[in-house]
């Protein structure tokens, strides 16, 4: 994990990094801000500010009929992407390390 110095930490990002932790463990259920207040010690009343404005960025979407915030698009494709260039990589060092054992050979 990163360094944060008392210049660069702020509470509002922190809570929103934390957030997207939370709705990333949520998966497709989600939460509702009451549910999420306990967990960052803050009012819901911020938290659903918070998820406006992840909203704003694709960050967070909310389920109409239960009134759950999910991850949002934005969030699973960055999450996808990641994963996707994680696998590629692994690949490639699965296919050097068969190439050394058969050069060993």
């Amino acid at each position: 994990m990163a360094t944060v110095t008392a210049k660069s930490d702020n509470a509002g990002q922190r809570r929103l990094m934390r957030l997207i932790g939370l709705l990333a463990d949520a998966g497709i259920e989600g939460m509702r801000p009451r549910d999420l207040h306990p967990a960052l010690g803050c009012s819901a009343a911020t938290i659903t500010r918070d998820l406006q404005v992840m909203a704003a960025y694709g960050f967070a979407e909310r389920h109409d009929e239960s009134g759950c915030w999910l991850l949002g698009m934005t969030a699973a494709r960055m999450f996808a992407r990641h994963h996707a260039m994680l696998d590629k990589a692994v690949r490639r060092l699965d296919e050097r390390k068969q190439r050394l054992a058969a050069s060993a050979t």
